[in-house]
């Protein structure tokens, strides 16, 4: 990862998601479900590494890292997406970044009718014990976090709450209705089985935020809801004083909603998109509606995979790199919130949904969670819409036609709604991707697909109207993926638009993740590397109460007197003993150590003295401690 995409995942701020990922000190993941709509692989990769617990702080975020994340949390952790929502890395050289195809799974959703959008995350950790100790009390923790953000390094407003919870039993459960969404997020990526892995979360007495007395978890989805009566809000709102809504993204059936059923509190703010508004405010039907509304705006964010920058392409001011920094008045607003005064409490439901007919009322899957507590506790929200968001005034209607959906997002909703198999070949034949019906159809004008491999997007082929079928360059192992790179393109000259995400694929013969990871491993991490990787693992226990800078310089003189002070000598006997002594749990570091192994001495060149002496080492030292 680079420094600036380091940085981009250090400032990600509001919810602090990273940190609520990671495990507390003598805590370990033992299980983690997170649900977006859209993704980005390199926050992914942030989010296994926070999960793994090793790194102190954010500043470790580095190669080692995330191999050795992606190595202890295989199987463990699944981060389900909506089908056609995965970016397309944007001048990024991660050469590792196929491996992550083994956490990602899809929902797959027809973008057009009933979305994938819940953004949710489930973290199941147990504490960490020696072999022999007595079970602890709090001996398993949950982290729940409910809120708008997706797993991307967007940087717009957003919101989310964070609870942490224990197991206790039945009768102490506070919060219904968790476990039935973990069910039914795992149904429909294929993932079923995986949801036992959660299967105590009834039983979790969970923490209240300070100033809340109450809690509520809610999702919807399995069918459309149909009218805004059979939804929480008009319980919600009953003898609402003030409201308060927020929604980046907005629609006549939501500026109705937002009208009628605040119509009695003496304040009713909407802060939402610009753009949205423009568009809602030229209608006459839903015009009226806002004129009953105190609106706000800031400038509308966006969901959607956006259009691919070239390898050497400049940003906007001509520089070739990214600005972390981004001021807060040019921030986006992504943050989706309903917060309700009454005469001795408040409420604020936070979550997915937009206020739209698609958020609430249709076929999206959405997730929310309502706090109810002290009469202030909303109030920094209000503030909020009085410094951040600008007053909004209704323009003049137009009498220009009102135009139908973009073309770029109808084919967009079109080609990811398709099923595709790709049937790879060796290296020098090639591979055929087929779909279940074309994805351009063979009147199609102004449009234009290309498709490539992950690992190589420079490289990208068209998709010929009407065909069901085309032809990729065969490649190698190491570039094999179950997520393709997509890229669509509308119109023409200055009126082109071009979206480009990663689409997941059915691979003929199955691919074997293993050995692609292992071959992957082999190409990126010379023997030396792979020693050093080695080190890392053996010396990662370190005192929790050290940050960042001080358990690399630990680790860095750890290494240095293991090996006499000489970073490029063998690991022997010696040395991996008194790692081994050090660790709390010397079985348990022994296999993943012999994980480790096995994943890369395989393939690795036998005449490599030090790997090959580590070889002979291994079984010796398994015996031992088996």
């Amino acid at each position: 990862m680079s420094d600036q995409e380091q940085q981009r995942v250090r400032s990600m701020g509001g919810l602090a998601l990273l940190d609520w990922l990671r495990p507390p000190p003598g805590f370990v993941t033992d299980a983690a479900l997170g649900t977006t709509y859209s993704l980005d692989l390199v926050t992914c990769a942030a989010a296994l590494v926070s999960l793994d617990g090793t790194a102190r702080d954010n500043a470790d975020f580095g190669l080692t890292a995330a191999l050795r994340a992606m190595q202890r949390l295989a199987e463990r952790v699944f981060v389900v997406a909506q089908q056609g929502c995965v970016h397309a890395p944007e001048r990024t050289k991660e050469a590792l970044l196929p491996m992550l195809d083994r956490f990602v799974r899809m929902a797959h959703r027809p973008l057009n009718e009933g979305a994938f959008h819940p953004k949710v995350w489930l973290v199941r950790q147990i504490r960490a014990r020696h072999p022999g100790a007595a079970q602890q009390e709090d001996g398993v923790r949950y982290v729940l976090v409910v809120g708008s953000r997706n797993l991307t390094r967007d940087l717009s407003w957003d919101l989310g709450v964070a609870l942490q919870g224990y197991v206790r039993g039945p009768r102490e459960a506070n919060l219904r209705g968790v476990g039935d969404f973990v069910r039914f997020a795992c149904r429909l990526a294929d993932l079923a089985p995986f949801a036992d892995r959660f299967a105590d979360v009834d039983q979790v007495e969970w923490e209240h935020p300070e100033k809340v007395r109450f809690m509520r978890f809610g999702f919807h989805g399995e069918e459309r809801i149909g009218a805004w009566d059979g939804t929480i809000l008009p319980e919600l709102l009953e003898s609402a004083q003030g409201v308060l809504w927020i929604s980046p993204f907005l629609d006549v059936k939501g500026a109705e909603a937002a009208a009628k059923l605040s119509e009695n509190a003496e304040d009713r703010r909407l802060v939402a998109g610009t753009a949205d508004l423009n568009c809602v405010a030229q209608k006459t039907s839903s015009r009226r509606y806002l004129e009953r509304l105190d609106l706000r705006s800031l400038p509308s964010a966006s969901e959607e995979p956006s259009r691919r920058a070239a390898p050497d392409e400049a940003d906007a001011d001509g520089s070739s790199t990214e600005n972390p920094e981004l001021l807060e008045d040019a921030r986006g607003l992504h943050a989706k919130a309903i917060a309700v005064w009454k005469s001795r409490t408040s409420s604020v439901l936070i979550g997915s949904a937009n206020l739209t007919g698609r958020g609430w009322l249709g076929a999206n899957v959405e997730a929310w969670l309502l706090l109810e507590g002290r009469v202030d506790l909303a109030d920094a929200l209000w503030a909020w819409s009085e410094q951040v968001a600008a007053e909004y005034h209704l323009p003049e209607r137009s009498h220009s036609p009102e135009q139908d959906e973009e073309a770029l997002d109808r084919w967009h909703h079109w080609i990811a709604a398709r099923s595709f198999t790709l049937r790879e070949g060796t290296p020098s034949e090639g591979a055929e991707l087929s779909a279940d019906t074309p994805p351009l159809l063979a009147d199609a004008r102004d449009v234009e697909l290309r498709v490539g491999r992950l690992a190589r997007p420079a490289d990208l082929w068209a998709w010929s109207p009407g065909a069901t079928s085309m032809t990729l360059a065969g490649c190698e192992l190491t570039q094999r993926s179950t997520l393709l790179l997509f890229v669509l393109r509308t119109g023409g000259g200055v009126d082109a638009q071009e979206r480009a995400w990663l689409q997941h694929v059915r691979i003929e013969p199955a691919l074997d993740p293993d050995a692609r990871d292992r071959a992957l491993l082999r190409s990126a991490l010379p023997p030396e590397q792979f020693l050093e990787y080695l080190r890392g693992l053996l010396d990662d226990d370190l005192p929790d109460g050290m940050d960042g800078e001080e358990r690399s310089a630990s680790a860095r003189l750890a290494h240095q007197d293991h090996a006499g002070g000489d970073r490029a000598a063998g690991v022997g006997v010696e040395v991996l003993l008194r790692a081994l002594a050090r660790a709390p749990d010397p079985r348990a570091k022994v296999a993943e150590i012999g994980r480790a192994l096995a994943a890369y001495l395989s393939a690795a060149d036998a005449e490599e003295p030090r790997l090959a002496e580590l070889q002979a080492l291994w079984h010796a030292i398994e015996e031992v401690y088996s």
